[in-house]
């Protein structure tokens, strides 16, 4: 992808290339900077006092593209993206490939807030790089990403503080429902602690759920009402809202117990048990009554799945995000299936209608 032309027009790899092949320097897969250059790179920059922004971008649900395409698809979307990249900063910076479907990028002289937010408006929206399907043969996954962007000297002076806040914009812009991207700003982002559940892998977060539900020891939470088990759900999906429709449709506030109010009948608006309502507004043609909830919290998207159990229905639960037009990645979809399931089976067993205090105590936990 980068030439060896390419590379030399930037003073690192004239010092670079006194030593190592310019191969070297690059991801073999896709022909861009590796992961052990760039690093090396920004230090250099930093070294010398050059200004610049530094920004890590990820593919969103790219697991899911693997699962549903193979590797075969999944390894021509990371070229594909790997190339736009390469041709949108040709002549602002340099991409590198850091680690499976995460990419690194050093813009120069970009440290001002609104040209950095100017830059990447149009990176997300030229459908170029970015927003679109890659075509692969009769495959066209359709492809978005999040991005976290930091510049040198403004928010860092070396390279682990402009990582760490790069880091943190990027995990905020997937708490927010991905398929954006967060520039750094002191005032707004220097308290954000990644979540610890977010490292946890699948297979831990669906066993700690199974846990909860079968344990027979109620747990309590500072003696607070709010469901334990909702809680870790709605954290780890990183959603502002869980809510949960009873059989009778009256709406709660899962977290909390509180009743929002009461919809009519919506099961004729479900496709396969679920429904997505990427807009606020799109609400009104399923439910008013939930539109004027939805408008009363701040709720601009929702993922709706119906609750069903040995041909018994028990409602609905909801992720809602504060985010318009979420990316609702599909391990969070399982999650909150396997929610469903669990919850259904414990409202049947316990003969409760709605939703009554229960907690529960994880062994290990």
């Amino acid at each position: 992808m980068y030439t060896k032309d390419d590379l030399l027009s930037h003073d690192f790899f004239k010092d670079f290339i006194q030593k190592n092949e310019i191969s070297e320097a690059l991801d073999e897969q896709t022909g861009i900077i590796n992961k052990n250059t760039f690093k090396k790179l920004v230090n250099y920059e930093i070294a010398n006092n050059k200004k610049f922004a530094m920004s890590y971008l990820e593919i969103d649900s790219f697991k899911s593209i693997i699962e549903s395409y193979g590797d075969d698809i999944a390894t021509k979307v990371i070229n594909d993206i790997s190339k736009n990249l390469s041709i949108f900063f040709h002549d602002k910076g340099l991409v590198a490939r850091l680690d499976g479907e995460k990419f690194g990028i050093i813009i120069y002289d970009l440290i001002e807030y609104n040209d950095i937010h100017t830059t990447f408006q149009e990176l997300m929206h030229n459908g170029k790089v970015l927003r679109k399907n890659v075509h692969c043969g009769i495959y066209s996954p359709y492809v978005t990403a999040t991005a976290g962007v930091a510049t040198y000297p403004n928010d860092a002076s070396t390279f682990e503080e402009i990582e760490d806040k790069v880091l943190k914009t990027l995990y905020r812009g997937k708490i927010k429902g991905r398929n954006c991207f967060i520039i750094w700003v002191y005032e707004k982002h220097k308290d954000i602690v990644i979540n610890p559940l977010y490292k946890e892998t699948f297979d831990v977060k669906v066993k700690k759920l199974f846990q909860m539900f079968e344990s027979k020891v109620l747990y309590s939470v500072s003696g607070d009402d709010i469901p334990y088990v909702f809680n870790y759900v709605r954290d780890d999906i990183n959603v502002e809202y869980l809510l949960y429709i009873d059989k009778d449709f009256k709406v709660y506030d899962s977290t909390t117990t509180e009743v929002l109010g009461k919809i009519k009948n919506i099961d004729d608006k479900f496709t396969n048990d679920e429904l997505i309502i990427d807009y606020k507004n799109d609400t009104k043609n399923v439910s008013e009554e939930l539109y004027y909830i939805f408008d009363d919290l701040g709720i601009q998207s929702s993922y709706l799945l119906r609750m069903e159990s040995n041909e018994n229905f028990y409602g609905y639960f909801l992720l809602a995000s504060k985010r318009v037009a979420r990316i609702w990645d599909p391990k969070e979809k399982i999650m909150l299936f396997l929610l469903s399931k669990l919850y259904s089976r414990y409202l049947n067993e316990h003969k409760i209608v709605g939703i009554k205090k229960f907690s529960v105590k994880v062994k290990g936990m």
